[in-house]
């Protein structure tokens, strides 16, 4: 289906020191019924354009519609600069590639065999979002001048540190991307609140701020994270953002698991159901507490295994009042499973659960669990499955009780 398009004026705007071409105007559609008042209205948009010489003055447009033209190109190239600046494999331009009357940034992925393939990065809310997997029409490859993302400047330093922050909603199925944390609170309407609910770690490292409405049901909050720099990015945030909540327990919750129990978790398949000549390790501190396990053997059923390895491995931590403080469990895949390779449990001063990190195949799995007063009973539970970098959350309240 083709459509009328108007000549494009392009401008070159520069922001931080990045070239970016910027279309001034969009698609001005022929109206049969009002023939001569559309001509007058394109020729003096044109006019417009054309006296702007060089700069994005687009008198004819609304100053609601031109702030917000001005927020989206303004976004688009901090995302440029922040996430694709000196990466191989991608170009972009910026046009109304599905043809709704609003310009996108588009982004293609040239490593692939498809070359129309890539995806576009749209304003709204405030933030960009991305629409994946999108095959790009011939007439908007043809049409434009592409940008090779290798020409821009990175602004990231050598540890490779996140600066934006990638959001992933549970409603519409979409990520997100905001330049900070702030624009992002912003716009879920949480810029004068408190936070609901954080959590940091043991490190004294932050590693959730967490924003919640008990009257609207709606949640957003930022995850951070610390990692190798010498192997993947250094530190960063991912946010999430949903509306309802589920009653009652998740049903993969450890609540009331005897943790000091030296099994794996695959309850039923022990250490000697999938190894030959098992020895098991047991050490002990100075009160009698368990501080480590392990259990060594041989997988027979790999035929070139003829070496003891290590099945399963715990270790504890203790407060200075004797309770268990966190534990740290890991298995062998081979032996066991990807799923739960590691997993690790934080508990507060008074013994309750209060956080787990959990390995699983594609990613990780968080579990916060909120308490509202000095029970054993967390008020609420908050799931993040980190789906490769997409936080996916699920938040409960815990109106039903706990496991024993």
């Amino acid at each position: 289906m083709e459509r009328d398009r108007m000549k494009k004026t392009n401008i070159i705007a520069v922001v931080g020191g990045v070239s970016m071409v910027l279309a001034a105007c969009g698609a001005l559609q022929q109206n049969e019924m009002a023939e001569a008042e559309t001509d007058e209205t394109v020729s003096a948009s044109k006019d417009n354009v054309e006296e702007a010489a060089g700069e994005t003055t687009m008198a004819w447009i609304p100053e609601e519609t031109k702030e917000s033209v001005q927020m989206a190109e303004g976004l688009y190239e901090a995302l440029l600069n922040q996430e694709y600046a000196g990466r191989e494999g991608y170009a972009y331009c910026i046009d109304d590639a599905d043809y709704d009357g609003k310009d996108e940034l588009l982004i293609r992925n040239m490593q692939i065999r498809e070359e129309r393939s890539g995806y576009s990065v749209q304003f709204i809310n405030g933030g960009l979002r991305f629409d994946y997997q999108k095959t790009f029409p011939q007439e908007i490859i043809d049409a434009n001048l592409w940008t090779y993302t290798t020409e821009l400047t990175a602004e990231q330093d050598e540890e490779m540190v996140h600066s934006g922050i990638y959001v992933y909603s549970a409603q519409e199925h979409k990520q997100y991307w905001y330049q900070n944390e702030e624009d992002f609170i912003v716009s879920m309407g949480f810029d004068s609140a408190e936070p609901f609910y954080e959590y940091t770690d043991l490190e004294g490292q932050k590693r959730l701020t967490f924003y919640y409405d008990e009257q609207t049901q709606k949640g957003c909050g930022i995850r951070c994270y610390e990692r190798d720099p010498t192997t993947f990015i250094a530190t960063g945030m991912y946010g999430f953002m949903f509306e309802g909540v589920q009653e009652g327990t998740p049903r993969n919750t450890n609540l009331g698991r005897d943790f000091f129990k030296t099994e794996s978790i695959y309850e039923g398949y022990s250490v000697w159901d999938c190894a030959d000549n098992v020895e098991e390790n047991v050490e002990y501190d100075e009160a009698g507490r368990i501080r480590h396990y392990d259990a060594f053997g041989i997988l027979s059923y790999m035929a070139d295994d003829t070496e003891p390895q290590c099945l399963l491995e715990i270790n504890y931590e203790y407060y200075d009042n004797g309770v268990l403080k966190c534990r740290y469990y890991q298995h062998n895949s081979a032996a066991f499973a990807t799923w739960g390779t590691t997993w690790d449990s934080y508990f507060d001063e008074m013994g309750r659960l209060v956080y787990e990190d959990t390995y699983i195949t594609h990613g990780s799995w968080d579990t916060y669990y909120i308490y509202t007063d000095d029970t054993a009973q967390p008020a609420f539970i908050l799931n993040l499955d980190n789906n490769a970098g997409e936080w996916i959350p699920e938040f409960w309240v815990t109106v039903q009780p706990c496991r024993p």
